[in-house]
């Protein structure tokens, strides 16, 4: 049996029932798109194993989030699904130049992305208390986030 995935505005009006005024939306998916970064730094960092031979240092446990996300976006919105892959990219460029800069005895990444994950968590957690929601919606609506942000981009942009 199939799962129907939701359409986009059936998730973007959960999301601003959920988040009732502007200023918690914006603030949400800036720190949605935040520990969206920092667990792509975690995973990057944990040793993918050697199945694919001599091309094994081109994958990592962030190449296998990514593909899910992408794919999750993709049955939401195609267009949605290109625009987060271009964030993607460049926070995957983030990501290597905080490891070319670890590599010249700077903090590490695993360091920074955890203390960012922290720190967001903190936020999401007593902002769903003090809103008096249950802690088991902030997950799914930490995805929702960045899929509000972009959907409110395209309507503002007539896209």
């Amino acid at each position: 049996m199939s799962k129907q995935v939701k359409s986009i505005a059936e998730y973007v009006g959960c999301y601003e029932k959920y988040y009732t005024t502007i200023t918690l939306r914006i603030i949400d998916s800036i720190v949605s798109l935040l520990i969206l970064l920092a667990t792509l730094g975690l995973l990057w960092m944990i040793p993918f194993p050697p199945i694919f031979g001599k091309y094994s240092c081109y994958f990592n446990w962030a190449s296998v989030m990514i593909g899910i996300a992408i794919y999750y976006y993709y049955k939401l919105s195609p267009t949605i699904s290109y625009v987060m892959l271009l964030i993607i990219f460049g926070f995957s460029w983030i990501i290597i130049g905080l490891e070319k800069i670890a590599k010249q005895g700077g903090f590490p990444i695993w360091g920074i992305c955890s203390f960012v994950l922290i720190i967001c968590f903190i936020w999401k957690i007593n902002n769903t208390l003090r809103n008096g929601k249950r802690l088991i919606d902030m997950g799914k609506f930490t995805l929702m986030g960045l899929t509000w942000l972009l959907q409110t981009i395209f309507k503002k942009l007539k896209f």
